[in-house]
Parts: C-alpha cells; sequence; structure tokens
C-alpha cells in the first residue's frame, strides 16, 4: 500500500463513513461488495479500499470476514 493510498483512506474516514455504512456494521465481505455500487463522487477511493482488502486477506487469509 502506497503511502498516497493511506492517504485516501484517511481523507475517506474524514469524509463520514457513516454515509456508507450509517450505524450498522458490516462484515469485510459485505464491505467489499458495496464497492461494485460506489458512489461516482467517491470513487477515487474505490482503489484504495480495494488494496486494503487485499492487505487484509494476505494478512489473515483464514478468517472469513
Amino acid at each position: 500500500m502506497t503511502l498516497y493510498q493511506y492517504e485516501m483512506l484517511i481523507l475517506l474516514k474524514l469524509k463520514s463513513i457513516i454515509e456508507f455504512h450509517g450505524d450498522v456494521r458490516q462484515t469485510k465481505t459485505q464491505s467489499q461488495d458495496k464497492l461494485d455500487s460506489f458512489p461516482k463522487d467517491m470513487q477515487i477511493f474505490k482503489d484504495p479500499l480495494q488494496q486494503l482488502f487485499s492487505s487484509l486477506d494476505a494478512l489473515m487469509p483464514y478468517q472469513q470476514n
């Protein structure tokens, strides 16, 4: 993961996670599925999030969600 991708994730958090998830917690799989319908104004965050999911899969290969 690059520094730019990390910074984009921080910016995403500042833009308000509640906008995407409300008060409901999601599994990793549910979050990945939502990337397919990401709003156009948030597309800049899609690649860093996909990289994050790939990194999580590499670090925790046996965890399902």
